[in-house]
C-alpha cells in the first residue's frame, strides 16, 4: 500500500496517513465520510479472481534513524516482492528477514553503505536491519527505506496496506482481469487500475478509494495551476503566460 517504483507505490504515488504523521499543515480535502479499505477484503477480492497471479502489498509509515531530522519513510511490503520493478543501482533487493534497500540520498545522509546496518526506531522499540542494496529512488526525497513486513515486525506489528501490485497469470487478458478485480474490490472500498496505459503490461495497481480520490484531487489541483498561469490580454485578444502582479 505510497518512490520510483514501477509496480507498486510509485504505480500510484498518493499516500494514506492514516497514522498521522503526514506533512504537517497538509490538506487533502474533506474524507469524514470515506472509510479506507479492509486490506484482508482487498486481498481475498485479489485472490479470488481469475487471472491473477502472484501479488505483493505496500504500505508506509515513518521511523526515527540517527543522523536524519524528522521522520524516515519506511516503505513496508508483504507478500511476492522479490525485486518489486525498483531499478538497482549496486547490491540486490532484500530477500531474507533482516535486510533491506535504500537509495543514494539516504546512504549519503546516514554514512551507511552497502554491507553495513542500519537502526529504525519508533516509540521506543527499534530494528536493527542490514543494507543490502543500494536502488534508484527519487520519491519520498530520496529518502525512504524499504523492507519485507517480517523484517520490521517489532516495530511496525501492524502494517496498513493501502497496495497491492498484481501481476497476471500468462495468457490473461489484463482488461479482463482489471474489470473483474474493479467489480470485486470496489466493494470493499478498492479500486484497482493499470499500472501504464499497455495492454502488454502484466502488472495492475489495487488500492483504497481513498488514495485514488486523493491522487484525482492533486491531479485537478495541478491542472489548475497550470491553467491559472495563463492571462488573456483583451486588448489584442491574445494570451499570455505569467502570474499577475500588483504594483503599490
Amino acid at each position: 500500500m505510497p518512490g520510483t517504483d514501477s509496480r507498486s507505490d510509485g504505480g500510484a504515488t498518493a499516500r494514506d496517513d492514516q497514522d498521522g504523521r503526514g506533512a504537517p499543515g497538509t490538506t487533502t480535502g474533506p474524507q469524514d465520510d470515506v472509510k479506507p479499505a479492509d486490506p484482508a477484503k482487498v486481498e481475498a477480492a485479489i485472490k479470488a479472481q481469475s487471472g491473477t497471479g502472484s501479488y505483493f502489498g505496500t504500505g508506509k509509515t515513518f521511523v526515527s534513524v540517527a543522523g536524519v531530522k524528522g521522520g524516515t519513510p519506511l516503505v513496508i511490503y508483504e507478500g511476492d516482492a522479490q525485486g518489486a520493478g525498483q531499478v538497482m543501482v549496486s547490491g540486490r533487493w532484500f530477500s531474507a528477514p533482516g535486510e533491506a534497500v535504500a537509495p543514494a540520498r539516504f546512504l549519503q545522509a546516514t554514512g551507511a553503505e552497502i554491507g553495513g546496518t542500519v537502526t529504525l526506531t519508533d516509540q521506543g522499540r527499534s530494528a536493527r536491519l542490514k543494507l543490502v542494496g543500494e536502488i534508484f529512488d527519487l520519491g519520498d526525497q530520496g529518502m525512504a527505506v524499504r523492507a519485507d513486513a517480517a523484517s520490521v515486525a517489532q516495530i511496525v506489528p501492524d502494517v496498513k496496506l493501502d497496495h497491492f501490485t498484481v501481476d497476471l497469470a500468462s495468457g490473461k487478458d489484463k482488461g479482463d482481469c482489471l474489470d473483474g478485480l474493479n467489480t470485486q474490490v470496489k466493494k470493499v472500498g478498492g479500486i484497482a487500475t493499470s499500472s501504464d496505459d499497455s495492454r502488454t503490461s502484466t502488472v495492475i495497481v489495487v488500492m483504497q478509494s481513498l488514495i485514488a480520490m486523493l491522487t484525482a484531487m492533486l491531479v485537478v489541483v495541478a491542472c489548475l495551476c497550470v491553467l491559472n498561469t495563463v492571462v488573456l490580454d483583451p486588448a489584442n485578444g491574445s494570451t499570455t503566460s505569467g502570474s499577475s502582479r500588483r504594483w503599490g
